[in-house]
């Protein structure tokens, strides 16, 4: 009698086993299949994913068909979410737009655009193939994208100011305070400023530069100190200083920024020529309203806009 018990209750703790079993894999693969073209955005990140539907898991629902927003043109791989969204490290999408902060791993890439009401960080070697933009701020670790802009600052109040006397410094004149270095390129042997500056050959500066308002700089110029150029100058050669580096408004900028610390472009100024620009920084980088960049900016330690 005892076995036939032992036996009976063996084999019933076996069928528990089996149905608890059963009733776990049935489920762990339903819920699968639920969420596989839904992004939990609670934890807040997304990797690589064909997303369809975007859970805004900051906000309470007021049913189950405001808990998600659909993703306009989801079949093309386009994210729109109301809360924070991290896109995950070489993740692509067609594009993303978050009404919130939107940030950008390492390596991943947008091939349209990138828009959102808060803070947007993209990190190094991530692409976006078009506009990149934010209401609020947008923090760059090594980006390439097409166009960057700072929100804009209503009518422009650049008023062009007196050019005052103008030095011309080309590749065949002499110039007395200058050394030459090679048939195109001359030397300072010290900090060089100047007034309107035209110039039309390379400069080599072992100290700090500045040119006036309404410069024209064809030529490269490399500063070891700080390089300034003042309003409304074009800069169609490439920029390079070992400390600060200052872009006053309504300044033009063609080819390459290179500044040892920091890189400030004021109100209004363009980086934008045949070619894409760059701008880099080994500091930060600060925005002021209205600039445009048609190219890549980069900065160790990160970007501000500000008003």
């Amino acid at each position: 009698m005892n076995m036939l018990a032992s036996i009976l209750f063996g084999a019933a703790f076996l069928m528990l086993l089996v149905l608890h079993l059963a009733g776990a894999r049935w489920a762990l693969s339903h819920l699968k299949s639920q969420s596989r073209n839904e992004i939990d955005m609670e934890s807040g990140r997304a990797d690589n994913f064909d997303a369809t539907m975007v859970r805004t898991g900051r906000r309470a629902a007021d049913s189950l068909q405001t808990a998600f927003h659909s993703a306009p043109h989801s079949s093309s791989g386009i994210v729109h979410t109301l809360a924070d969204c991290v896109m995950g490290e070489n993740s692509t999408a067609q594009a993303v737009v978050s009404e919130a902060d939107l940030t950008l791993l390492d390596g991943s890439r947008i091939v349209e655009f990138a828009d959102c009401e808060g803070v947007m960080t993209l990190a190094s070697h991530c692409t976006v193939g078009g506009h990149t933009a934010s209401r609020t701020e947008i923090r760059l670790g090594s980006a390439s994208a097409p166009l960057i802009r700072s929100a804009g600052g209503g009518l422009s109040v650049f008023a062009p100011r007196s050019p005052g006397p103008v030095l011309r410094i080309s590749r065949e004149d002499s110039h007395p305070d200058l050394l030459r270095l090679a048939t195109d390129t001359w030397l300072c042997r010290g900090d060089f400023h100047a007034g309107t500056l035209i110039l039309e050959a390379n400069l080599v500066v072992l100290g700090s530069f500045s040119a006036g308002p309404e410069s024209n700089l064809s030529g490269d110029i490399r500063a070891s100190g700080n390089l300034r150029v003042a309003a409304g100058s074009v800069c169609r050669g490439n920029l390079v200083c070992g400390g600060d580096m200052i872009l006053d408004e309504q300044t033009r900028f063609e080819r390459v920024l290179r500044a040892g610390r920091s890189l400030r472009l004021e109100q209004g100024v363009r980086g934008e020529g045949p070619l894409p620009v760059v701008a880099y920084a080994n500091d930060v980088i600060i925005l002021g309203p209205d600039v445009l960049i048609r190219g890549k900016v980069a900065s160790a330690t990160g970007i501000e806009v500000r008003p």
